[in-house]
């Protein structure tokens, strides 16, 4: 925190607030229906009423952040117990946030809260991407990614910007450039083998986000300028997804690849996500499609509110229901499989059977010669 000291009375002018977001992970089973995991949200929204009461900014630090991934808008950080109750209460309190910094998505992006009233935004998050490479990607819409590193910067009233590094493996793994032959071998935590030669990887400043979006700093203003930037301009866009990956080469966008960036980069709740993304959504959550969407092939009709969508490869828990309609249906299978079994081994006894009869006929010799002598011999 950063301090001032005012006729003898030390008065906190910005609080760095950590929190183990790691409670509300949504592959964390441990935490699910929990009513507060460890008090925190109790003991957040008593230092966020602290802060406000003293005039403080606050910067919130996690891991994962809330919401949705926004490569495929389907996939949920957080569980749904606890998503919208986080949400809401950073909300509550974003005229004192300065920002919001996370990781945990491995890839570069940020999120923008709103309150109740729609269009108000009050403060934004930002996620940096990860020093491990991600490669292959266990995760639908994940990439390969650069190894990455950020610093921020800031002032007491605002963050002022962030310098993004990373180490280009594509160029790293590449052919070998200037390299001596008599090389000075590093230690191995230090080295990169091109063939048999050794060289120091390098890492590579990437972009400064204010030069790269053409920003003042990076207040809430400017980054829901930034937004609407990326909506309108579709060359801006496509440089936010290569750094989306941190400078890893993965193609373009394409329109829902897009609609996905922007819906989740703005909705942080699944009802509002849902609606963003044109899903079909009820009360009941029937699954029905409206007559007139139709859903990418490739992702489900809706989000439901577990936080995991319909179909969704990694759901751990099927309704009793459906396991004792599948129990039912593979057992029905294998009656009827037994039957035809049966029926054919019956079929195949039977016409040897009939085989055996018809070889022990004599054979009528029924040319036209046989039948005139055959004629002649009747009474």
């Amino acid at each position: 925190a950063l301090w001032k000291f005012n006729c003898g009375v030390i008065v906190a002018l910005l609080q760095v607030l950590v929190l183990n977001t790691n409670l509300y992970y949504a592959n964390n089973a441990l935490g699910v229906n929990a009513s507060d995991p460890c008090g925190q949200f109790k003991w957040l929204k008593t230092r966020l009423e602290r802060a406000q009461e003293h005039k403080s900014l606050v910067i919130i630090a996690a891991h994962a952040p809330p919401g949705y991934f926004e490569r495929f808008a389907e996939v949920p950080f957080f569980n749904a117990t606890y998503n919208d109750a986080y949400v809401d209460l950073l909300n509550e309190f974003g005229m004192i946030i300065m920002a919001q910094i996370y990781g945990h998505e491995h890839t570069d992006s940020f999120r923008l809260f709103q309150t109740a009233k729609v269009g108000m935004m009050q403060s934004v998050a930002f996620i940096a991407p990860s020093v491990t490479p991600w490669y292959p990607s266990t995760v639908p819409g994940g990439t390969s990614i650069n190894p990455s590193l950020r610093l921020y910067s800031y002032n007491k009233t605002v963050l002022l910007d962030y310098s993004q590094y990373h180490l280009n493996l594509t160029k790293a793994n590449g052919p070998s450039e200037n390299v001596s032959s008599n090389q000075e071998a590093f230690g191995l935590d230090d080295i990169h083998i091109r063939g048999n030669r050794l060289e120091r990887p390098e890492w590579e400043f990437y972009y400064q986000a204010t030069k790269a979006y053409g920003l003042q700093s990076l207040d809430i203003v400017s980054m829901v300028n930034l937004y609407d930037q990326l909506q309108s301009d579709d060359n801006l866009f496509q440089k936010y997804y290569l750094r989306n990956s941190a400078g890893f080469n993965d193609g373009l966008c394409d329109e829902h690849c897009k609609k996905s960036h922007t819906c989740a980069i703005v909705n942080i709740k699944v009802k509002d996500l849902n609606r963003c993304m044109g899903y079909n959504h009820s009360e009941n959550y029937k699954g029905l499609p409206k007559s007139s969407l139709k859903p990418h092939k490739e992702v489900p009709i809706f989000i439901m509110e577990d936080g995991l969508p319909v179909n969704f490869p990694n759901t751990s828990s099927s309704s009793p229901l459906v396991i004792a309609i599948i129990v039912l249906s593979m057992s029905l299978t294998t009656v009827l499989a037994v039957i035809l079994a049966v029926m054919l081994v019956a079929i195949t006894l039977k016409r040897n059977r009939m085989l055996r009869t018809e070889r022990s006929l004599p054979v009528v010799d029924l040319t036209w010669v046989r039948r005139q002598q055959n004629y002649k011999q009747i009474p």
